[in-house]
């Protein structure tokens, strides 16, 4: 049986982990957006400076290492990226996020949220799309090298029936 997956606050070991782990999908859409030959360990610790950063394990393995950083007073900016086992974390993963993370930041004023993801990292567009996120436009150069992102962005107003939609499938 496999080990229960938790939620926990990031560490620079999770990070740097699932940094040195990361699917193939998640290395292609992060590596085009920083400069070349920036080392993975410097990417985990820049994005543990960035925000709210969570990690999640299954058993004692970070599998998930994702978050939320201001964009502004207004908007977040919502991220994730996992080694091959991160599919066994989404559904924690989006519970801590609609259940807890996000009711929190709608609390300090925060309304929308935003998502970029390069154009072929279905996986991605698929998480965003659980959690509510809408497709806003065409693919824009987004990339380093010229690389296509779709942008996705929601209000908070969709997380808040989102949540209240889980709290009603944990009591009935």
């Amino acid at each position: 049986m496999a080990a229960r997956v938790t939620i926990h606050e990031a560490t620079l070991r999770d990070a740097t982990y699932v940094m040195s782990w990361l699917r193939p999908a998640d290395e292609e859409e992060v590596m085009c957006q920083v400069p070349a030959g920036m080392r993975r360990d410097h990417m985990a610790y820049n994005l543990l400076m960035s925000g709210d950063n969570f990690a999640a394990r299954q058993g004692d393995q970070p599998v998930g290492f994702f978050g939320t950083a201001p964009l502004n007073a207004a908007c977040l900016s919502v991220w994730a990226l996992g080694t091959r086992h991160m599919w066994r974390a989404v559904s924690a993963m989006n519970r801590f996020l609609i259940d807890e993370h996000l009711p929190a930041r709608i609390e300090q004023g925060y309304r929308t949220m935003e998502a970029r993801s390069i154009i072929g990292h279905t996986d991605a567009h698929h998480w965003i799309r659980q959690l509510g996120g809408v497709q806003h436009g065409p693919a824009f150069e987004f990339g380093r090298d010229r690389e296509h992102f779709l942008l996705f962005r929601w209000h908070m107003d969709d997380l808040s029936l989102a949540a209240k939609r889980s709290k009603r499938s944990k009591t009935t």
